[in-house]
């Protein structure tokens, strides 16, 4: 089995029912799966990793529309999915440090 402590994923490429129940999992472990552009948003602003409130940036998996199904409204936002803090610290930090943008 492969394993990874940071996933990244940089383009909009899973759907809501690929990813809740690797989410429950990650939470399980104390992990998260986070919208990748809010984040760095964020924390581009802020400047700082310092008491990040992961809980404000996970995704949603409650955009439903009733109304009508069309599968791109349940496309799920880049991720960035982890599980151990002190490897997303690490990355983040990298990303901030070398300035590293993703469209």
């Amino acid at each position: 089995m492969k394993q990874a402590n940071v996933y990244l994923l940089t383009k909009s490429a899973a759907f809501n029912w690929d990813l809740c129940a690797a989410h429950a999992i990650l939470q399980s472990v104390g992990g998260q799966i986070l919208d990748l552009h809010r984040l760095l948003a964020h924390v581009e602003q802020s400047q700082s990793l310092e008491n990040l409130d992961y809980a404000q940036f996970q995704i949603l998996y409650n955009n439903v529309q009733p109304s009508h199904f069309r599968p791109e409204d349940y496309a799920c936002p880049p991720f960035l999915a982890f599980h151990n803090q002190h490897d997303l610290i690490d990355i983040l930090h990298s990303i901030l440090v070398n300035k590293i943008r993703f469209e």
